[in-house]
């Protein structure tokens, strides 16, 4: 794959959409299951090799759009085969989406939230695979104390990464999707048109962005976990840039149990705003986690 990947490189330089040779599909679409599913072995090497190749700098990429994101995650990268989602062709669309390390984390985060029936035995897959080389044994209901905390230890380095962590942002029910129409018809112009809003989040801060270059600025109520509010303001896009950010700053820094893992538009004290939560997980007395 690094050949590979070297070698498509090359040719992105001087061709204006690279491809793989055909009978390398399996390969890669092979890795890239691989890279969706094992952020510590996967996505998090891919995304420092593919900064490597282009000199130090994540390569400029556009995001999925949401029938295409959806596809992905329902169907795996065979989908890449559908011209009516991916006209360019299958080849073209890999070799895109092989240095698109931003799709490659929304569709990432998509996959761990959704966990959806397709990628269900790659991610078990990795999950033993981790397990094992924790030495935590999975083929009883429950686990003894110190094998939980095996497992817990053996999973910090994720937390620990410096890696960005990034949320996608959801439009849900009818007052989600009508957020989505207002942001839209604000910053482009079109309430219709299609476009991304993400949460990069580091070191207990984030910056909220959005990807389409809006017209004109936007103003978005936020809502932090701890129920401290702030508005925030995505200005207009400067020169050739395709999308603006904003800073979002809690009064304090959030620790690591209290940094969002979901973000959605609600209905909340009479207007809609963006609501951040982490994610509780509990286990039961049959030993699942929920």
């Amino acid at each position: 794959m690094c050949d590979l990947m070297v070698n498509l490189r090359v040719k992105e330089q001087d061709m204006k959409d690279p491809a793989f040779p055909p009978d390398a599909f399996d390969l890669v679409a092979a890795y890239l299951d691989f890279v969706l599913t094992d952020l510590h072995a996967g996505l998090i090497p891919h995304g420092r090799f593919v900064e490597r190749l282009f000199g130090g700098t994540a390569p400029e990429s556009s995001p999925l759009t949401e029938p295409q994101a959806l596809a992905f995650i329902e169907r795996g990268l065979e989908v890449c085969r559908d011209v009516t989602l991916f006209p360019c062709g299958a080849d073209v669309t890999l070799a895109r989406l092989l240095f698109n390390v931003p799709a490659l984390r929304d569709l990432f985060d998509l996959i761990a939230h959704l966990l959806p029936d397709y990628w269900l035995p790659l991610l078990e897959k990795h999950g033993r695979r981790a397990a094992e080389a924790a030495g935590v044994d999975l083929s009883g209901p429950t686990a003894p104390r110190t094998r939980r905390t095996r497992l817990v230890a053996a999973f910090r380095p994720f937390a620990d990464d410096p890696i960005t962590k990034i949320l996608l942002v959801r439009f849900d029910g009818p007052d989600g999707a009508s957020a989505q129409n207002l942001i839209a018809g604000r910053a482009i112009g079109d309430p219709e048109a299609e476009f991304v809003l993400r949460i990069h989040w580091r070191d207990g801060r984030g910056t909220l962005e959005l990807c389409r270059a809006p017209q004109q600025e936007v103003r978005i109520r936020v809502l932090y976990p701890s129920g401290e509010q702030q508005e925030v303001a995505l200005p207009v896009a400067e020169g050739w840039a395709q999308s603006s950010t904003a800073e979002l700053n809690p009064v304090a820094p959030l620790t690591p149990a209290s940094v969002p893992g979901e973000a959605a538009f609600e209905w909340h004290d009479d207007a809609c705003a963006l609501v951040l939560r982490t994610k509780s997980f509990h286990t039961d007395r049959s030993g699942n986690s929920r």
